[in-house]
C-alpha cells in the first residue's frame, strides 16, 4: 500500500495540536493514510471490515463500522470521523492496551495526545534527514514503514509495550516507582537519554532540557 504524503505535514512544531481531517462518505471517495489509519483503529476495536478491510478507501463498509462504534460510545451517529470519533478511538484503544500492560493510569492517553493530538493519520513535516513521524503514536519512518505507523491499533499496542519493558528494566534498577514510569515515558522519545538518567549518568543541558520537557508534557494527566 502506498498513498503520497505532501512534503509538509499537518503540524508545523510541537506541541502538536492541529485539526484533523473529516473523514465522510462522498465522491470522489476519500483514501489516504488518514483513512487507512482510521480504519486499524475500527478493527482494533473489534468492529469488522469483513469485505475490503483496512484498505485505505472511505466505503460503505467504513461508514457502516464507523456508525455502529459511534453508538456504541455515545458519540453523535453521523458515519463522520471528525475531531470527536477520531480522538475517541484512539481513547479507547489507550485504555484497552494499558490495562493490557498494566500502565500508569493515564499515561498513554498524555502521550498519545501530546504525539498525535489523538488523531490517528497525524505526520509531521520531512525532517532534514528526509524521515518523518507517522500516526497516533508518531513513529519515525526510518524504522517504522508507513503502514506500521499509521496502524493505529500496532503503533498505540507497541507504545505501551515499551513503557511497560522500560518501567520494568527502571524498577528492577532500584528507582522509585514515579521515576520509572516518568523514564518509560520518555524511552518513546529517546530511550538512550533515559537510559543514562537511569544509570546516573548526564545528558547535554540541551537534551536534558528536551527531554524533561517531554516527560512533563506526556504525563500531565497522571495523578501521582
Amino acid at each position: 500500500m502506498d498513498f503520497a504524503l505532501p512534503d509538509q505535514g499537518m503540524m508545523e512544531g510541537k506541541p502538536n495540536h492541529w485539526r484533523p481531517l473529516k473523514l465522510i462518505t462522498g465522491a470522489p471517495q476519500m483514501r489516504g493514510w488518514d483513512v487507512y489509519a482510521f480504519q486499524t483503529a475500527l478493527l482494533g476495536l473489534g468492529y469488522r471490515l469483513p469485505k475490503y478491510g483496512a484498505d485505505g478507501f472511505w466505503g460503505r463498509e467504513t461508514d457502516q463500522a464507523t456508525r455502529q462504534c459511534q453508538t456504541d460510545n455515545g458519540l453523535e451517529v453521523d458515519g463522520i470521523a471528525g475531531g470527536a470519533t477520531q480522538r475517541e478511538v484512539c481513547a479507547l484503544l489507550e485504555d484497552k492496551y494499558s490495562r493490557q500492560y498494566n500502565i500508569k493510569d493515564r499515561l498513554i492517553h498524555g502521550q498519545v495526545e501530546h504525539e498525535s493530538s489523538e488523531i490517528p493519520g497525524n505526520y509531521s513535516a520531512k525532517r532534514p534527514d528526509g524521515h518523518r513521524d507517522c500516526g497516533a503514536a508518531e513513529r519515525n519512518d526510518e524504522f517504522t514503514a508507513h503502514e506500521y505507523g499509521f496502524d493505529t491499533n500496532d503503533s498505540i499496542r507497541a507504545l505501551c509495550a515499551q513503557v511497560r519493558k522500560y518501567f520494568d528494566k527502571y524498577r528492577g534498577m532500584g528507582l522509585s516507582e514515579r521515576l520509572a514510569w516518568e523514564l518509560a515515558a520518555g524511552s518513546w522519545n529517546a530511550y538512550a537519554w533515559t537510559d543514562r538518567l537511569a544509570e546516573g549518568k548526564t545528558l547535554t543541558d540541551d537534551q536534558q532540557a528536551h527531554i524533561s520537557k517531554y516527560i512533563a508534557d506526556v504525563t500531565v494527566y497522571v495523578r501521582w
